[in-house]
């Protein structure tokens, strides 16, 4: 099922990128970087992953002063980083 949701949620951050959507761009990006360090578990990877749609989130907020979904936005992000640490310290123990 995550599978399915990472495909989903990156198709929907593609699409919200193309067609200009913030909660396309908001809700692909965010929920897309989630089920990967789900998928991932403790792999370099999903890290990577969450680091690169972090930066095309915040740029994408930014370049559209949509300062209300960019801080949003980095608040989900810090989450989505504390899962990948979370999961990479369970793994270690």
């Amino acid at each position: 099922m995550d599978l399915f949701l990472a495909i989903f949620f990156f198709v929907l951050s593609v699409a919200g990128l193309v067609l200009g959507s913030n909660a396309g761009v908001f809700a692909g990006l965010a929920l897309f970087s989630l089920q990967v360090v789900k998928l991932l578990r403790e792999k370099i990877y999903g890290l990577i992953i969450v680091i690169i749609a972090g930066i095309a989130g915040i740029a994408y907020f930014a370049f559209n002063r949509e300062w209300l979904l960019l801080s949003l936005f980095i608040v989900i992000h810090s989450y989505n980083y504390w899962v990948y640490q979370n999961i990479k310290e369970n793994k270690e123990d």
